[in-house]
């Protein structure tokens, strides 16, 4: 099949072959075995002329033009199974570690295992480090934690920068000087949910004010947000476009209430095979 499309589509069996890195003879050869196999023609041969398939030829070019991709995509899956390459990396990206350092990693992986399916879950849906250790995930990017479990590896390889945000419409977006507790206090403040991630101490350590929203979602905080509801402490990266709009304004809050300026990110690992190796040797060596 691959020769009957490589002949239809370069015009003669010379031009085919050397797409094919075999030589006219060889190619005449699988084409003839084709033919007598399906006991059809699939070229008219005239001395002298360019090979002309037949209408049975340009109704198998339609089908092999779909069958060909589909067993190149057999064979390399064969050939990464013997080579031990997973089929699958199966990545648990928290909202809050999702910054550019880690989207050109990403972006590197892809490009060295176009083959490699990658799956993105959301890591709050599930025990992380049971997960690791049971093979459900594979690599695991989360704000860094200071509980850390005896059988998962973990190395933190950038830094996030948080910022105070609130909505355009909000009354404490027209306040240009920094803020007070008082300030504050009739204010709504929106955090992260408690989860494998922010623990009730992260939670209550980041709060600043008596009334608040919990938010599972990086999307659920941002909404409430742009529609005037509550402040959020948040990556800066994650707003910067809605800052730069006008739509988020940021906060100027006094030293004692600013809290961290930045949180440190992390990847963990239970077991690897060489496509998720690549990936962590990648973070650890270029960023």
């Amino acid at each position: 099949m691959s020769a009957l499309v490589a002949v239809i589509e370069n015009g003669s069996f010379s031009a085919a072959a050397r797409s094919l890195g075999k030589t006219p003879s060889a190619l005449s050869r699988i084409i003839q075995h084709f033919e007598l196999d399906l006991g059809v023609d699939l070229f008219e041969r005239v001395e002298g002329q360019a090979p002309q398939p037949t209408s049975t030829a340009r109704t198998l070019y339609r089908q092999a033009m779909e069958i060909v991709p589909r067993l190149q995509i057999l064979e390399n899956t064969a050939v990464d199974c013997r080579d031990g390459l997973e089929s699958r990396l199966v990545l648990a990206i928290h909202s809050m570690a999702f910054n550019e350092t880690l989207g050109q990693a990403l972006r590197a992986f892809v490009e060295a295992y176009p083959r490699v399916e990658l799956t993105l879950l959301d890591p709050d849906s599930f025990d992380l480090d049971q997960a690791l250790i049971a093979g459900q995930v594979d690599l695991v990017f989360m704000p860094a934690s200071i509980e850390q479990t005896r059988a998962v590896s973990f190395h933190r390889f950038s830094v996030m920068e948080y910022c105070y945000v609130v909505g355009e419409q909000h009354p404490l977006a027209r306040h240009s000087a920094e803020l007070s507790e008082a300030d504050l206090l009739p204010h709504t403040q929106i955090l992260p949910a408690i989860s494998d991630v922010v623990s009730p101490e992260m939670q209550d350590g980041l709060r600043i004010v008596p009334r608040y929203i919990s938010c599972q979602r990086l999307v659920q905080i941002m909404e409430l947000l742009r529609i005037g509801i509550g402040f959020a402490y948040l990556p800066r990266h994650a707003v910067a476009m809605d800052l730069e709009s006008g739509r988020l304004r940021e906060l100027k809050l006094e030293s004692a209430l600013a809290g961290l300026a930045s949180w440190d990110v992390e990847v963990r690992w239970a077991s690897l095979r060489p496509a998720g190796q690549w990936l962590l040797d990648f973070i650890r060596d270029n960023l």
